[in-house]
């Protein structure tokens, strides 16, 4: 190189002279460019490339601090995402939605896998413009100002797009979060009235009601028999409107037994057993064909009924018949399940 600007200065020397004089004293015009001057463009070039040089330098910074701070703000956010995730594990490990979460976080890990490698191809690409910039001093600064700010927006553009996908993701996943505690919110809901029920069920199906009841005396009239004298009960609350009416009124509802036995010493007398006003039993007690020769009879029946509550249950003669009180007549109900 040191030889090629001696040849260079004793060329120049040969025909770059400033303000020559001929033998006749006349001034010659300078036409060519003179030594000072082309020391002049050599330093202005040299600089130009300088400075080309420093800013692709502090460009390449630029971005690696870039590059650094948004992988730092990155695993911050993959941290939390990890401890939501976590926490969704052990509340319902196999929950559907925390398998789809799962799946856009791997994704998202994917796509920021993939902007990584954006980032090294873009350092790649700037280690090429670099090498470019040294070997062509002659390229044109306009142009290389126009690319850098072209990477640099494409580069801003990643960021900003990386920083949508993530709220998004943010936001899709506090909306699974909230899905997921209403769902267990509804599921615990159901199951304690289930248990409710299960429990109700169970304290019907195990208490008891039952009742023996007689008629305290004799009667001889048509209509509803009243048992009103209670020799036992349990679990029955209102006994006193039973006794005034002769009817039983369901308070717990559940399979019944229910057994009546009427003594009499009318000819052709029969009884009958109501539910709600439906006849559900037909009982003769005794007929006989030489009357007015004595007679007496005891007669019996035995139904199993399914009782719902309110329901009511009574004994009535179609028409004017004896009646024996005392023990001679039992109105017996017991609830089996």
């Amino acid at each position: 190189m040191l030889a090629f600007y001696f040849l260079l200065l004793a060329s120049a020397y040969s025909f770059l002279l400033e303000n020559p004089q001929g033998n006749g004293g006349t001034t010659i015009t300078n036409q060519y460019l003179t030594i000072s001057k082309f020391y002049e463009e050599m330093k202005l070039q040299q600089a130009d490339t300088a400075n080309v040089h420093r800013e692709t330098i502090k460009l390449r910074h630029d971005t690696d601090n870039s590059l650094t701070l948004l992988t730092s703000q990155l695993q911050q956010k993959f941290d939390l995402l990890d401890k939501k995730l976590a926490e969704i594990a052990r509340h319902n490990d196999s929950n559907s939605d925390f398998i789809n979460l799962e799946q856009k976080y791997i994704q998202l890990e994917q796509k920021y896998s993939n902007l990584e490698q954006n980032y090294i191809t873009q350092g790649h690409e700037l280690a090429m413009l670099k090498n470019t910039l040294q070997t062509n001093h002659n390229t044109s600064i306009k142009d290389l100002g126009t690319q850098i700010r072209t990477l640099q927006t494409n580069h801003n553009a990643s960021i900003t797009n990386l920083g949508i996908e993530l709220k998004n993701v943010e936001k899709n996943q506090n909306i699974h979060f909230v899905d997921v505690e209403s769902k267990m919110r509804a599921a615990a809901i159901m199951n304690n009235q289930t248990f409710i029920h299960l429990q109700q069920q169970i304290d019907n199906s195990t208490e008891q009601v039952a009742m023996t009841a007689h008629p305290s005396s004799n009667s001889n009239k048509a209509g509803i028999i009243k048992f009103d004298n209670v020799a036992f009960s349990v679990g029955i609350k209102n006994l006193t409107a039973f006794k005034n009416s002769g009817k039983f009124v369901c308070e717990k509802e559940g399979l019944y037994i229910l057994s009546v036995k009427i003594y009499s010493n009318t000819n052709g007398a029969h009884f009958y057993i109501s539910l709600n006003g439906n006849t559900i039993s037909y009982t003769k007690i005794s007929f006989n064909g030489n009357h007015p020769s004595a007679m007496e009879n005891t007669s019996t029946a035995v139904l199993t009924v399914q009782l719902r509550l309110n329901d009511s249950v009574w004994v009535f003669y179609p028409r004017a018949s004896h009646v024996a009180g005392s023990a001679w007549s039992t109105f017996t109900i017991v609830k089996i399940k």
